[in-house]
C-alpha cells in the first residue's frame, strides 16, 4: 500500500477532524528537502497561494543553494498580477518620462512615469513635468 504524502496527510486530517494527520502532514511539509510546487501549495491552501508563500518558496530555493536569478524568479512567480499591472501600465503611460530609481542591492532600475498627460486634458490646469 502506497503512503500518504504530506498533504494528503494535511487534507485527510483536516477532513476528518483528526489532528495527529494534520500535525503529521504540515511537519513533513516543513521537512522537506524540495521547495513546495504550486500545486502542493493550492491542495494545502484550499485554492489560495499567498503573496508571502511566492516569496517563500523565492528564499527557500536560495537558501538550498540553488542558482537563483531572483528578478526572473519574481517575473515567473507572479506572472498573472504582473501581466495585469502591465496592461493597465501601457493605457496610462505618458511617453517620453521616465523616473529613476536606485537599490541598494540592485543596479539603477529605470520605471517610465505613467498617468494621463495633463497637457492633452482640456480644461485643466497643467501638472509638473518630472524631468
Amino acid at each position: 500500500m502506497k503512503e500518504l504524502t504530506s498533504i494528503q496527510k494535511v487534507q485527510l486530517g483536516r477532513a476528518h477532524k483528526v489532528s495527529s494527520w494534520v500535525i503529521a502532514g504540515l511537519a513533513d511539509c516543513v521537512r522537506a528537502s524540495t521547495p513546495m510546487t504550486d500545486e502542493e501549495a493550492v491542495d494545502l491552501d484550499l485554492d489560495y497561494i499567498t503573496t508571502a508563500y511566492r516569496v517563500f518558496r523565492i528564499r527557500e530555493q536560495i537558501k538550498l543553494g540553488a542558482p537563483v536569478n531572483v528578478s526572473n524568479e519574481v517575473t515567473v512567480a507572479f506572472k498573472d498580477e504582473l501581466d495585469a499591472i502591465t496592461f493597465e501600465e501601457e493605457a496610462l503611460k505618458e511617453p517620453g518620462i521616465e523616473i529613476s530609481f536606485q537599490n541598494d542591492n540592485s543596479p539603477d532600475v529605470k520605471a517610465e512615469a505613467f498617468g494621463p498627460s495633463s497637457s492633452s486634458r482640456p480644461g485643466k490646469k497643467k501638472g509638473r513635468r518630472l524631468e
